[in-house]
Parts: structure tokens; C-alpha cells; sequence
């Protein structure tokens, strides 16, 4: 009886030892391309919003899709935008123009909000030939609360060249950049405020990309610690 006992408390401590190895899950990012939007100019505030489950938007946001020849949906959209794959590893179809009503200061301001909140980072592609913009995150829906971080500031991107013939193209932009907002805390919407109706905004990440694996060598320690501990249990049962 008493070897079962010394048994099941070795037991015990082995789990407890993994438990405490173990990292706690982390939600996975919510991703969302714009790849699902309407053909036509659409208003994700007020018309068709595919990722309405994941994201709301308040204003400030019109979706489209291309018009460059060679993007994914053949041009037939109305959007003055695209990505060279042989430059990005990807073409896009879709994507976002900040669109809307003009502050005291002549900015306009894309607001969305994230009911179910999110953590850590957001991320997104944007592209733009001239003007400034400011994506700020807060930990309330509207842009009320907190701020999250601090401002990310947002520049031209520059002029955009046919990728074959190295043409000037003055009516496109396809010149991306990544821009992030790294925070604390969860956060409930997101607000971008700059120059109308001259940026195009793609691939939104909601979220971290997960939790840090565990290094080979700390895996190797603690599966050595759980046969040290299981051998020292065996020993003092055998003394018994």
C-alpha cells in the first residue's frame, strides 16, 4: 500500500512538473486580406463587410478591387493599386481605400472596431504616392479609451513603375510597406487618420502570431528532471 502510494505521488509530481513546463495556448491572429471584397467601390461600413464575424468597421473605409491587368481578379475592378508578385510573393486582389468626411485639420479617419478585443499587435500593408497618416489603437470600441502603444506614423511610399516595362505609372500605387503597433492590454479599435483618398491599406493582423516555443535543450532539461525525479521515487521505494 505504501509503494502505491510513493507511486502515485511521483505521479503527481511529474505532472505538476510538466504542467509548469507547459506555455499557456494564445488565440491565433485574425487575418483578414480583403480578398473577398465586392468587385464594385463597396462602403465596409455601410454595405457588404465579409469579415463583419471578426471586424466592424465604423467609417472612413471603401473596398475595391484591382484594375491593374495582371493582378489576380484580371483588372476588372476600379481600384488604382496592385503588387508585383516577383517584388511581394503575392499579387492582391483586393484591398482598402481611406475614404471619407474631413476633420477641422482636412484628415480623414478609418475606425474600426474588434468586439471579441485582441492582443499585442496589429499590423497591416499600406500604399501611398504622397501625405502622412497616424494609426492609433485603443482599448475601447471607437477609438474612446486608452491608447495602446504608441502612434505609428505613416509616409509616401513612393512613385509606382510598370514592373516590366519601368514606365512611370502616375495613376497606381504599388509600393508597399509594413506598418505595426506593438501594446499591452487588449485592444477594441483601431483608428488611422491622414490625408483623404490617398491610401490604400491591405492584410490587416489582428493579434500575435503565438506563443514562444520552447527551445530543444530546455525540452531536453525538463524530460532529465522528470527520469531524475521518477528514479530517485524507484529508489526510495526499493529502500522501503
Amino acid at each position: 500500500m505504501l509503494t502505491s502510494r510513493l507511486l502515485l505521488a511521483g505521479a503527481f509530481s511529474a505532472i505538476g512538473a510538466i504542467a509548469a513546463f507547459t506555455l499557456p495556448a494564445q488565440a491565433a491572429p485574425v487575418f483578414i486580406d480583403f480578398e473577398a471584397v465586392p468587385n464594385a467601390i463597396n462602403n465596409l461600413a455601410t454595405q457588404v463587410n465579409p469579415y463583419s464575424a471578426d471586424v466592424q468597421f465604423v467609417k472612413g473605409a471603401l473596398s475595391m478591387t484591382s484594375a491593374w491587368p495582371g493582378s489576380p481578379n484580371g483588372g476588372t475592378g476600379d481600384g488604382q493599386f496592385f503588387r508585383d508578385p516577383a517584388s511581394y510573393g503575392s499579387g492582391t486582389k483586393g484591398a482598402v481605400f481611406m475614404s471619407g468626411e474631413l476633420d477641422q485639420n482636412n484628415l480623414t479617419s478609418l475606425l474600426f472596431n474588434v468586439a471579441a478585443g485582441f492582443e499585442e499587435s496589429f499590423s497591416m500593408l499600406y500604399a501611398n504616392d504622397l501625405g502622412d497618416a497616424t494609426v492609433r489603437v485603443y482599448d475601447g470600441l471607437n477609438g474612446q479609451g486608452q491608447q495602446l502603444g504608441k502612434d505609428e506614423r505613416l509616409s509616401s511610399t513612393g512613385a509606382c513603375k510598370d514592373p516590366v516595362s519601368g514606365a512611370a505609372l502616375t495613376d497606381f500605387v504599388c509600393n508597399w510597406r509594413t506598418a505595426a503597433v506593438n501594446f499591452s492590454g487588449t485592444a477594441r479599435s483601431v483608428q488611422i487618420t491622414g490625408v483623404s483618398n490617398a491610401f490604400w491599406l491591405d492584410d490587416f493582423r489582428l493579434g500575435a502570431t503565438g506563443g514562444t516555443v520552447p527551445e530543444p535543450s530546455g525540452v531536453a532539461l525538463s524530460l532529465a528532471a522528470l527520469g531524475a525525479l521518477a528514479l530517485g521515487r524507484k529508489k526510495q521505494v526499493a529502500k522501503l
